[in-house]
């Protein structure tokens, strides 16, 4: 309690990175921005369904607490939050767990396993609920608030989004998850207008929501349409998959689109795309460093199955096994499914250590 701790009784603990946060017996729940070192503490007062937190979990700003008066959720890091009991179909108010995968919520309480799908959405995009279902409609990105919004809106990847400018994000680093994750794929819209966006930095780490892997300022897109987007910052994941633009793009299309930054990663490491399938990408290119194991390439680091028209990379590459200049590897793919047309080369430094 010297520390900040609501009660010396700790049941559960969780970390990210170095946020910390403590589920208290009779004393709330308690989280340290600097590793553990101090602590602030929240209690009933800040919307708690019950001072006794027997565990806790968080992804990004949304922090989940099984309390002894149900499942209390905050969507802004943990200052305040709105409580679920039985009333909401809780077995028993009484939860000794809890663990959230996307929109999907399992409560372990005393009467049973409780699943639910809690949708969320954040103050900041408290005007976009009922926008971006079309592209007649799509919601205006126009600002570094309103991007860092479309990172957190994990509720929202499915809408349209259409850029209004370029967006510089003054020197943030994206440290937790990209816009979209392995379990929630962004599979909407973005159509960055043929503007910008700079000053953002993302370094997905093994204490980041996918352990390291699908890094890019898209981690996973599934089905999902990426048009005229400019992106300058570095990218880094200490797994795979990991793109200057997109980590994973799984049946979508990239196109009149460029990433500049450097890319590093472990195996499948792309300028452009970490991984590609099914997909289209044209008239787009990649023009900073890429460098990882193996799988890597200029432009993607590995390719299944699509089209790849009217498309280079300029930057140095480097690694282990299956580098590329353009692509890393091609696998199970023919000439029928795959075609690299009008596409090319320009290599300033490679290097290749087979």
């Amino acid at each position: 309690t010297a520390n900040g701790l609501g009660n010396n009784t700790v049941d559960g603990v969780y970390a990210v990175g170095d946020t910390v946060y403590a589920a208290l017996w009779n004393g709330g729940l308690s989280i340290s921005t600097d590793g553990g070192a101090t602590y602030t503490n929240f209690t009933t007062a800040n919307g708690l369904g019950n001072n006794d937190v027997r565990d806790v979990f968080a992804v990004g700003d949304t922090v989940y607490a099984a309390t002894n008066g149900g499942v209390s959720i905050s969507t802004d890091g943990g200052a305040t939050y709105t409580n679920f009991t039985t009333a909401n179909g809780l077995g028993s108010d009484y939860v000794y767990d809890v663990y959230a995968v996307g929109d999907t919520v399992y409560a372990a309480t005393y009467s049973g396993l409780s699943i639910g799908t809690c949708v969320f959405t954040p103050p900041c995009a408290s005007g976009w609920a009922w926008a971006g279902d079309s592209s007649a409609d799509a919601i205006e990105i126009g600002s570094a608030d309103d991007l860092a919004c479309v990172q957190s809106w994990g509720s929202g990847w499915g809408k349209f989004y259409e850029v209004s400018g370029d967006i510089d994000m003054g020197g943030v680093t994206w440290s937790d998850y990209a816009i979209g994750t392995n379990q929630v794929p962004f599979t909407g819209s973005f159509d960055g207008g043929g503007f910008e966006i700079s000053g953002l930095d993302v370094a997905l780490g093994s204490a980041s929501v996918d352990a390291g892997n699908y890094a890019g300022l898209f981690g996973v897109v599934n089905g999902g349409v990426i048009s005229d987007v400019g992106f300058t910052g570095d990218v880094s994941g200490s797994q795979q998959y990991v793109g200057g633009l997109v980590g994973v793009l799984k049946s979508g299309t990239v196109s009149d689109s460029y990433a500049s930054g450097s890319v590093s990663g472990e195996a499948f490491v792309g300028g452009l795309l970490g991984i590609a399938q099914g997909m289209t990408v044209s008239n787009s290119y990649a023009s900073g460093s890429v460098s990882g194991q193996e799988y890597v390439g200029g432009l993607v680091g590995g390719l299944n199955s699509g089209t790849v028209s009217g498309s280079f990379a300029s930057g140095s590459v480097s690694g282990e096994s299956f580098v590329g200049g353009l692509l890393g590897i091609a696998e199970g793919i023919d000439r029928k499914s795959t075609r690299l047309n009008s596409s090319h080369l320009v290599i300033s430094y490679a290097v290749f250590c087979l």
